[in-house]
């Protein structure tokens, strides 16, 4: 006789990754088939175990029609159609690939702290393009005031137009750092 336990194991690091997205103010749970997951360093987390992939499809549905963008992360042919119900969802690159296929993003390293890291550059760049859109929109009501009494001369009105645009253009690249 044989006896076979199967579990799933958390990726290294899990528990700080759920912290730091926690810091960053964004609310995580964890949708398992695990009946009994080992919930050891992830205590913090709110858990929903022992799901199917329509339960966890249901989920995401529950959250988006609250307003809630969902990111679904997964790895299993289990979290397909949560991933097709998603906002945006994020395949492993070890994972299934019927994850993949479900997924407009592959993460192909095995590590979740890119997670946080993500979400900080994405913020950065939600703030840039922000500032760039408010900088550009009051530069133009400007200018064509001053153009519209007579007061900029076309070609000074170019050079400043191309002036904007560089440096409207140089906030954007160095939002990739």
């Amino acid at each position: 006789a044989a006896r076979f336990e199967l579990a799933e194991r958390w990726r290294p690091g899990a528990a700080e990754v759920f912290a730091r997205l926690h810091e960053a103010g964004i609310e995580s749970e964890i949708l398992t088939g695990d009946p009994s997951p080992d919930r050891s360093g992830l205590e913090g987390t709110v858990w929903r175990a022992g799901w199917s992939p329509s339960q966890k499809r249901e989920r995401v549905e529950q959250l988006r029609d609250a307003g809630h963008n969902v990111v679904f992360v997964g790895d299993g042919m289990n979290d397909a159609a949560a991933m097709s119900a998603a906002d945006t969802a994020i395949a492993m690159a070890g994972g299934a690939e019927l994850a993949h296929a479900a997924s407009p993003a592959v993460f192909l390293g095995s590590d979740l702290s890119f997670l946080p890291r993500a979400v900080a550059h994405a913020r950065s760049v939600t703030r840039s393009i922000g500032t760039n859109l408010r900088f550009a929109a009051a530069y133009n009501a400007i200018g064509m005031a001053v153009a519209a009494a007579g007061l900029l001369h076309p070609v000074v009105a170019a050079l400043l137009m191309v002036g904007s645009s560089g440096f409207v253009s140089w906030r954007a690249l160095r939002a990739r750092e």
